[in-house]
């Protein structure tokens, strides 16, 4: 592979990398999910958040135990579409 494409690459990579990154780490985020509170979002906007904490607390956990992890956290909230993390 020429040397221009392995370096625009790397530099793609990097700058990917520093975006998408999860900038707490696991344990940070399992916290802020153990004490997360519907405080006047709509029950889909409530779902999707903590789908996504779901997803950053237990990287690797598959689908069917993040949407286990999801239902416990927001229990006694009416179904909402957005919560399941998988259809």
């Amino acid at each position: 592979m020429p040397k221009a494409l392995t370096g625009n690459y790397r530099s793609l990579r990097e700058s990917l990398t520093k975006r998408f990154e999860s900038k707490d780490p696991a344990s940070t985020v399992r916290r802020k999910l153990a004490d997360i509170k519907q405080e006047g979002e709509s029950n889909n906007e409530f779902g999707k958040e903590v789908r996504h904490l779901v997803t950053q607390a237990y990287p690797g956990t598959d689908l069917e135990m993040q949407d286990q992890i999801a239902a416990e956290a927001s229990e006694g909230l009416p179904q909402c579409q957005d919560c399941k993390l998988y259809t």
